[in-house]
């Protein structure tokens, strides 16, 4: 073996050794970025989903809000409602007893009437 052969051999070794070190450490930045660029895609994924969850939830924060006032005007008319007829009611017996106290007295005026004629007989 001649010092070319061998110095040739060495040589090609070192090529082959750089251009596997090379080829190691851009399959390593490239897969690196690749890595970057899906960690930054799925914090925006990640993200855009907080956002429309957190929408969602407004959306159905102001929906049952306008459902709860919805059953509340509806408990108040209902309350009022009955307040009126209750209300209706007495007024109803408040008359009915005004009239059963007017017939008392003119009864009581015939009694006493009666009584003074045939206390003067």
């Amino acid at each position: 073996m001649t010092t070319t052969s061998a110095l040739t051999y060495v040589l090609a070794g070192v090529v082959a050794l750089a251009a596997f070190l090379l080829g190691y450490f851009l399959r390593k930045f490239a897969g690196e970025a690749k890595i970057g660029t899906a960690e930054a895609a799925a914090r925006r994924i990640l993200e855009e989903a907080k956002a429309e969850a957190h929408r969602e939830a407004e959306a159905r924060k102001r929906e049952a809000l306008l459902e709860a006032k919805d059953e509340a005007f509806r408990i108040k008319r209902d309350a009022e409602r009955e307040i009126r007829e209750q209300r209706g009611e007495v007024q109803r017996l408040e008359r009915r007893l005004v009239q059963r106290e007017e017939n008392l007295e003119r009864k009581l005026e015939t009694l006493e009437k009666r009584d003074q004629t045939l206390a003067h007989r």
